[in-house]
């Protein structure tokens, strides 16, 4: 349970931290506005703008939560090539969290995406993601992502290095309080394609995670937390092609 909170919160929370607009526009808040800018051209740069929810869905998935639009979002993004795509962000967000009730967030968001099709069958990847929410009730939580995406035939290379600032309480160590803590967190990750069926493939793969947390967590976490995993992996064939065929801003 307790590698398990971790987990979540250095490989799932900080991902989702940082990208503001993927959580928000993918449906996390279900009941979202969005209002892109008719004036703002293709390119250089685009203007996207948001009203929503700011409290997240409920656990009842099967009902309609009440519309507040509480919540707004700016986002300025371009493309200054094909392979590279550029965005920053920022939010408000109103008492986002169930468990602290009227504690509103701000959030800043910054990325920028570059992919080189070295040729038909070979393609790297690289991204950079920073972001940082500010409860009202705490300091600034800042999160960095850096992970790149090596593609050759068959075979798949990929890594992340990602650091995110936590309440303790938040990471299962209540006894912190509100007291910020570093976890950062290591991954390695190989996968190989063993069927391919109508150009859909089934990869067999391993991921492996070292994490570097603050000392007033080794008591809950351990010195070295690490994790081990062997999955299998189905994907159609188009999204490789398309990858390695498209730049990101096409």
């Amino acid at each position: 349970m307790q590698e398990h909170t971790l987990r979540r919160y250095v490989l799932i929370l900080s991902s989702l931290t940082v990208l503001l607009f993927v959580s928000v526009h993918s449906g996390a808040q279900e009941h979202s506005l969005s209002m892109t800018s008719a004036l703002s051209p293709p390119l250089p740069m685009q203007r996207d703008g948001s009203l929503f929810n700011g409290r997240g869905p409920d656990e009842n998935r099967f009902s309609m939560d009440t519309v507040h639009l509480d919540s707004s979002s700016l986002r300025f993004s371009m493309n200054p090539s094909p392979n590279t795509a550029l965005q920053v962000s920022h939010g408000y967000l109103r008492s986002p969290e169930v468990l602290e009730p009227g504690s509103d967030v701000r959030r800043t968001t910054a990325s920028v995406l570059w992919n080189y099709p070295v040729s038909s069958m070979t393609n790297l990847a690289l991204s950079f993601i920073w972001g940082a929410n500010k409860p009202e009730t705490q300091g600034a939580q800042h999160s960095f992502l850096l992970e790149a995406d090596y593609r050759i035939r068959d075979l798949s290379l990929f890594s992340r290095a990602e650091l995110v600032r936590k309440s303790a309480e938040k990471l299962g160590a209540g006894a912190l309080g509100k007291r910020l803590c570093s976890v950062g967190a290591v991954s390695l990750d190989a996968a190989k394609s063993i069927v391919n069926y109508k150009r859909v493939f089934l990869s067999l793969g391993f991921l492996g995670t070292v994490f570097g947390i603050d000392r007033e967590l080794r008591p809950v976490y351990g010195r070295t937390p690490f994790s081990v995993e062997v999955f299998l992996r189905v994907s159609p064939g188009t999204m490789w092609r398309g990858h390695n065929a498209k730049g990101i801003g096409e």
